[in-house]
């Protein structure tokens, strides 16, 4: 048993070699298949730059060290470590993130 088919519709296209080398740069350049640009162009949705993956891994992976930063500084406020100066880190870190999160949603609805 097979997964099930998202598309059941299959377009054949005839295109000149200009057109079929402007769909596989933007398709290269996006990180998307061919066909996930022909169906973001009939959606008239935006086809997004490779940099703006890149860029939302990017911010995600900060993200993702500045929680781990926070753990690990919880974890040292519980074993005695100067916790004033502990405190004023975590509620920086929790500051960044706290920004970070709509930021993370504004860059992943337009990728």
């Amino acid at each position: 048993m097979g997964r099930p088919k998202r598309f059941k519709h299959r377009v054949t296209v005839r295109l000149a070699d200009e057109h079929i080398e402007q769909l596989e740069a933007l398709a290269q350049s996006s990180g998307l298949d061919r066909n996930e640009v022909l169906r973001r162009a009939i959606l008239d949705s935006s086809i997004p730059s490779w940099e703006a993956f890149e860029g939302l891994t990017q911010i995600q992976k900060v993200q993702a060290d500045q929680n781990r930063l926070g753990g690990l500084l919880k974890l040292a406020l519980g074993n005695g470590v100067e916790k004033a100066a502990l405190r004023h880190t975590l509620a920086a870190i929790e500051r960044t993130n706290a920004k970070l999160r709509p930021l993370i949603g504004r860059l992943a609805e337009r990728v």
